[in-house]
């Protein structure tokens, strides 16, 4: 299950710094730093394995290319309890399904120029995964590999 917002530096051109230490900082970690500690808001980043057959609700994407030239895209969600999490995909599961969601809603131009699009994409059943074979670019050695599904129907009693 998606652990509590932490602070961390995965959102850091859309949110502010705060200015003052955040009340979750533990004691040791004040008493090190002093009172003049800044932070940056975030969501966690969590694992999609975590997230196989945990309902959430999906509240922004945004497409990028990382340094590698790689197209992905930062999720951004709420579990069943509130709590905000993220997770990132470059797949063809995942990525290419949110493609053709967002481009059924003729918001393509949102995914070209890499912005920000807010909405809320219920996930009741979480994600699956689909684990094959394949070579490894970098080795050319055989290992396992995971694409990740949104299972938009609710699981079955």
């Amino acid at each position: 299950m998606p652990a509590t917002p932490r602070k961390t530096a995965t959102k850091a051109a859309q949110t502010p710094i705060i200015s003052s230490v955040p009340a979750d900082l533990p004691d040791h970690l004040i008493a090190a730093w002093g009172d003049g500690a800044e932070t940056i808001e975030g969501y966690e980043i969590v694992p999609k394995e975590s997230l196989v057959k945990v309902p959430f609700l999906i509240t922004q994407v945004k497409w990028r290319t990382n340094a590698r030239g790689i197209v992905m895209v930062d999720v951004d969600a709420i579990n069943a309890a509130g709590e905000p999490f993220q997770f990132n995909d470059s797949s063809s599961g995942i990525l290419a399904q949110l493609e053709t969601y967002l481009t059924g809603k003729g918001l393509k131009d949102k995914i070209e120029l890499e912005e920000a699009v807010s909405l809320r994409l219920a996930v009741p059943g979480g994600l699956r995964g689909s684990t094959f074979q394949t070579k490894d670019r970098l080795t050319g050695k055989t290992v396992q590999a995971t694409t990740y599904y949104l299972t938009l129907q609710r699981p079955k009693a």
